[in-house]
């Protein structure tokens, strides 16, 4: 069998609390106990309290002890050990197996052509190379806007926005999806120059600093 389950006394104790489920209102006895469990040849070890009656050894269900009992078991529990080394060979095994099932899926989704193709999802290398390739009229997609090249060099990059966000009549544009360039209508009239590092270096779109801004996420190289 992969399961096997042993139980027994380790600790007792008297306590003062009497129980009308006990014969004849008899007195009850506090004990600690342990319950081994081999799962797949892993120990795991596991420690409890229980009261019984002394006359009849019937178990008193928790709900019924009172505050001073409660306190009791505490601290007799506190006074046995047992070993946590099955629990932890167990989360090991369980965080392997998640892990691989994950990554499994992981592979898969990022070895498709929907996604393999995503600029978002590439690397920073994959990325420059792609953005090296931009001219004049491409366009280039964040989260919240669609803008096209009006100039671009290594030194100054100009753009001029779509005049709709991507996400309109609270519905939410997907980052991923690629560029339609049939809902696209770009305010020509108000040119935008951007900081060069941060599209070279970091891949967004920001006319201030070098730093934050919109992140590309798609672009199409007309």
């Amino acid at each position: 069998m992969f399961i096997s389950t042993k139980e027994y006394d380790v600790l007792q104790q008297p306590i003062t609390q009497t129980f009308k489920g006990c014969k004849d209102n008899s007195n009850a006895t506090l004990f600690v106990m342990q319950r081994d469990t081999g799962f797949l040849f892993i120990p795991i070890e596991k420690k409890y309290a229980e009261v019984r009656c002394n006359l009849t050894g019937k178990k008193i269900p928790k709900r019924k002890w009172n505050e001073q009992t409660k306190k009791d078991a505490k601290d007799l529990l506190a006074q046995h050990k047992v070993s946590k080394t099955g629990w932890y060979i167990l989360m090991f095994i369980l965080f392997i197996t998640i892990g691989g099932f994950l990554y499994s899926i992981y592979s898969i989704v990022m070895s498709s052509p929907k996604f393999n193709n995503k600029f978002a999802l590439k690397t920073a290398a994959e990325k420059n190379i792609l953005l090296a390739k931009l001219g004049e009229g491409d366009l280039i997609k964040t989260i919240n806007y669609v803008y096209k090249i009006k100039s671009i060099s290594k030194e100054k990059i100009t753009v001029i926005k779509n005049a709709v966000p991507n996400a309109t009549n609270g519905e939410h544009s997907n980052p991923y999806s690629p560029i339609d360039e049939s809902k696209l209508n770009f305010n020509k009239s108000a040119p935008i120059d951007i900081n060069p590092s941060a599209f070279w270096e970091h891949q967004t779109i920001n006319p201030k600093s070098e730093y934050g801004g919109e992140i590309i996420m798609q672009i199409l190289n007309k």
